[in-house]
């Protein structure tokens, strides 16, 4: 396990507005997890939120089917399973898996990241009403302004 230090350190450098695309991806990846973790305890505090519902929740865990009634947290994200080779608009070639949406055990255990590109993270507010509280759209304006 990483010790806070350390976390914080590798933090800082993946935040710099310089750091590249795939090594902010490696820290997210790296850390999916604590980052997890960490934004669920942000979003109680009241220090992130407000973000959009989900139109149309998911029912199951894609990997598992666990009932997602009964979670706290679901992720709808990347995975590491099944990769594919895709290329973006400027012809770079990357490895991604398949996206799932997934129980937080199993993203755990088979997740990528919570990220813009990587995954969003969804908290239960009330019975099958879903709010992201991270890795949604950084560009996209809060309705409520």
């Amino acid at each position: 396990m990483t010790d806070f230090g350390t976390f914080v350190d590798e933090l800082r450098a993946a935040a710099n507005p310089y750091a590249s695309f795939d090594d902010r991806k490696a820290f997210r990846a790296r850390h999916a997890t604590l980052l997890a973790q960490m934004l669920v305890c942000l979003d109680e505090v009241g220090v992130i939120g407000a973000n959009p519902m989900h139109v149309d929740p998911p029912a199951h865990c894609d990997l598992c089917s666990a009932d997602l009634a009964q979670e706290v947290v679901f992720i709808d994200g990347e995975t590491r399973l099944d990769s594919t080779t895709v290329s973006d608009p400027d012809g770079v070639t990357r490895q991604i898996g398949a996206w799932a949406n997934m129980c937080f055990a199993c993203f755990s255990r088979d997740g990528v990241a919570v990220g813009w590109g990587s995954g969003q993270l969804y908290v239960q507010r009330r019975p099958g009403e879903w709010q992201c509280i991270a890795g949604g759209d950084p560009r996209a304006q809060d309705v409520d302004e």
